[in-house]
């Protein structure tokens, strides 16, 4: 009796278990309506609101890169620690065929589409901390053409939807966020700069990234102009914390806000682009019948054919027909003269570029003609292929395009250039490490390269290495080789009191990066903090390499800001740098940094203690600007921020030791905000996105860890439940009939009954 109990009870447990896994799937699936409100802010799905350059218009640059990093989120490829250049995107967007552009006019105006030529070359996708962004002076630091062809991610596609909220909407919630247009008008926005609304202008002049809405947000909230109807597009901004904490709500009826650019990426996976473009010049080749262009590429070795891209224009949202060809062998002077590997077939509803994967794989060998034949059909009969303009260059043999007179011709007979078709390869065999080992031979000794060196030694660690990662490897090297003689290097106490001093004598190092190479211990040592005012602040790049300052001792006299870093302005980012045995005493006082206008402080650490009148973990206050990545243990203060003196902060991805319950923090702090972003108060997390907390320091890691489950990641789990569901319901069933069954098998009524109730 005890044993078919005991059956009976697994059973039970098994199925609720189960069912209750399973059921939010469930619920998932069928559930089609789209929620009154949407805001990733609330669950952390979202990274900080970047700061542009106010002297340039970048905002083109800084809203793709926000949809770019939404999009990742979303699909489960990174998190919210992910932080994407916008410096070198924004330098490989900004490029022509003909005529060489300055350092700054490649920091100029641009459209919103530019980066996506770029991409489509495997270029401009790089990490933030291998090339920072210059606030005051982005062009200073331009930006080494030896990460061309380097891509943390692959552009999959870009969809240009106009015109449909639900989708947008529907789109939204799968990739996170989109890059817009509107006209900005500073008059427009309330008076708490929290809504925006105008109805006087059609033309767009300012790009910011779309990431939620509210269709009850009232239009009583815009208290200048007042739209028709309740209902906003909540906004990431690009202006940093200047204004608010960089998120306000549009009206739906901005009428001008239309077009939505929504970004898929996916891993880096390509070894060699094919292409015959080098900038961004265009124009349309258009034909009555499916418009049809070919591109010839010779293989530069042994490889396989994996995707190609390409390019839909103006149809409207009505669907586009491609038909996708492979030759191989080609003869002279023809695109489809050879042999034909492969036939695809497809349809795509927007505007926008695609990548299409090959079915099967296609090998070539080195040297070996191929060509790309593109036939495209557009649901509103607006056949157009994007072609270069006059401002680029072709050459014989290169492109084709198909005329109903005289069928396929070269593009050198046309008007057109070389059509936007790319084909992407995957190198064959084994990589080989000789060169990447000499040239680390040479470097790894020479200032400034520590972070490369590291990379490369952990690739070179390596059983089998991808080409990918070795090729990485040596465009890092060689990209902070290029620039690393510009840099401020410090290994040593000596060093660091010697920036300090600089600094506390009106050198703001702003345009300028500074490197520490070493842990360093000032035990028996004295430390002198850099930045003692406004006008006396550290305004530059920062880049603590993961380092740690020991032992430390600060006791700054009169109303002096106190930190590592005591004042940080505007154009200053404090990055990766651990403080542990640190004691400071001041009026004002933080572990990182004492005062900070606008600037960012990111993954950084703070172990100590500190006697202030206004003290925090990271920033003793924070009157702007953003904290991420960052944790604080430290004792007798509520958390990381000891003041704030406005809502124009982000504090996000943070963690504290203080066990503060949240209404203490929100008491202390006076600002609600500090209090709903610090989420992960009062707990030590181990792991909080591309950085690790051991041993009492943050450091960074080269691969990123999400424990979190994005949409897709939930769309895949449904499945997974449905088959779980039944097939493990049968197999506990299956347990608890063969156990019971071994002890009384003269009662095979009942173990029906017992199988029946556990399927209820």
């Amino acid at each position: 009796m005890l044993m078919k109990r005991s059956c009976r009870l697994l059973c039970l447990v098994l199925s609720v278990l189960i069912y209750t896994l399973c059921a939010p799937f469930s619920a998932a699936a069928g559930n089609d309506s789209l929620p009154s409100r949407f805001d990733p802010t609330h669950d952390g799905k979202v990274t900080p609101v970047r700061q542009t350059p106010q002297a340039y218009d970048l905002c083109w640059c800084y809203s793709t890169v926000g949809a770019m990093e939404q999009s990742l989120i979303f699909t489960g490829l990174d998190n919210a620690s992910v932080d994407l250049s916008e410096s070198a995107l924004a330098w490989f967007s900004s490029s022509s065929e003909k005529g060489a552009l300055s350092d700054q006019e490649r920091y100029g105006s641009n459209f919103i589409i530019a980066p996506v030529y770029a991409m489509a070359r495997l270029c401009g996708v790089v990490n933030e901390i291998d090339e920072p962004t210059y606030l005051s002076a982005p062009y200073k630091n331009p930006v080494s053409f030896s990460l061309q062809g380097l891509s943390e991610f692959e552009l999959e596609s870009v969809e240009k939807v106009t015109g449909d909220t639900e989708l947008v909407k529907k789109k939204l919630m799968q990739l996170g966020g989109a890059a817009v247009c509107y006209h900005n008008d500073l008059d427009a926005f309330s008076s708490d700069h929290k809504s925006y609304y105008q109805s006087e202008r059609s033309d767009v002049n300012h790009s910011v990234t779309v990431i939620g809405w509210d269709d009850n947000y009232s239009k009583d909230n815009f208290d200048k102009q007042k739209p028709d109807k309740d209902g906003a597009w909540l906004v990431k901004g690009v202006w940093g914390t200047r204004n608010d904490n960089g998120y306000y709500w549009i009206s739906y009826c901005e009428t001008e806000l239309k077009d939505f650019y929504f970004y898929k990426l996916k891993k880096a996976a390509s070894d060699t682009v094919y292409t015959h473009n080098g900038g961004m010049d265009r124009m349309y080749a258009s034909s009555k019948n499916p418009v049809q262009a070919a591109n010839v590429f010779t293989a530069q070795g042994d490889e396989k054919l994996t995707s190609v891209s390409f390019f839909v224009e103006e149809n409207g949202g009505q669907g586009t027909e491609y038909k996708i060809r492979i030759f191989k062998e080609l003869k002279e002077d023809s695109a489809i003269d050879g042999i034909e590997c492969a036939d695809i077939d497809g349809t795509v509803q927007f505007d926008g570029y695609y990548t299409v994967n090959m079915p099967s794989e296609i090998k070539l060998s080195k040297g070996e003609r191929f060509s790309v034949v593109i036939s495209l059909k557009s649901g509103n009969g607006k056949n157009f292929f994007v072609a270069e303009d006059s401002n680029c260059e072709s050459e014989k043999g290169q492109t084709y395009y198909y005329t109903e007179e005289k069928g396929w011709q070269d593009c050198t007979e046309l008007v057109y250039n070389n059509a936007y078709i790319n084909a992407y390869t995957q190198k064959t065999g084994s990589a080989d490490t000789s060169r990447l080992k000499a040239k680390l031979k040479e470097l790894e000794n020479k200032r400034g390269m520590q972070r490369a060196v590291s990379y490369a030694k952990s690739v070179i660690d390596k059983t089998s290495p991808s080409f990918l990662e070795v090729s990485k490897a040596e465009k890092l090297l060689e990209s902070r080789k290029n620039e690393c003689d510009s840099y401020t290097v410090i290994t040593t106490a000596e060093e660091w009191n010697s920036f300090a001093k600089d600094v506390n004598s009106g050198n703001q190092y702003r345009d300028k990066t500074v490197v520490v190479e070493s842990d360093i211990d000032f035990e028996n040592t004295e430390f002198i903090p850099a930045g003692i005012s406004q006008d006396r602040c550290f305004n530059g790049f920062f880049d603590g390499g993961g380092h740690s300052f020991k032992n430390i001792k600060i006791n700054t006299p009169g109303s002096t800001p106190a930190g590592v870093i005591g004042y940080v302005g505007r154009y200053g980012c404090i990055s990766e740098l651990n403080v542990t045995d640190c004691e400071i005493k001041a009026k004002t006082a933080g572990g990182i940094v004492g005062i900070c206008t606008l600037g960012t402080v990111n993954c950084c650490g703070f172990s100590g203690k500190i006697k202030a009148d206004i003290c925090g973990g990271i920033v003793g206050r924070l009157e702007s600007g953003t904290v991420s990545e960052c944790w604080s243990d430290i004792k007798d203060v509520n958390g990381m921020i000891g003041e704030c003196s406005s809502e124009n902060i982000n504090v996000v991805n943070c963690f504290s030791t203080a066990k503060d319950k949240l209404e203490s923090v929100k008491k202390t702090y006076a600002v609600r905000k500090i209090a709903e972003l610090l989420n992960t108060n009062g707990e030590v997390s181990s792991n909080f996105g591309h950085f690790e907390y051991a041993k009492g320091v943050v450091k960074r890691v080269y691969s990123a860890k999400d424990e979190s489950h994005s949409d897709n990641d939930n769309k895949s789990m449904i499945w997974i439940g449905f088959v779980i569901f039944p097939v493990v319901s049968v197999a506990a069933c299956a347990v608890g009939f063969a156990l019971s069954s071994s002890r009384n098998r003269k009662k095979p009524a009942r173990q029906a009954d017992d199988t029946k109730t556990d399927k209820r």
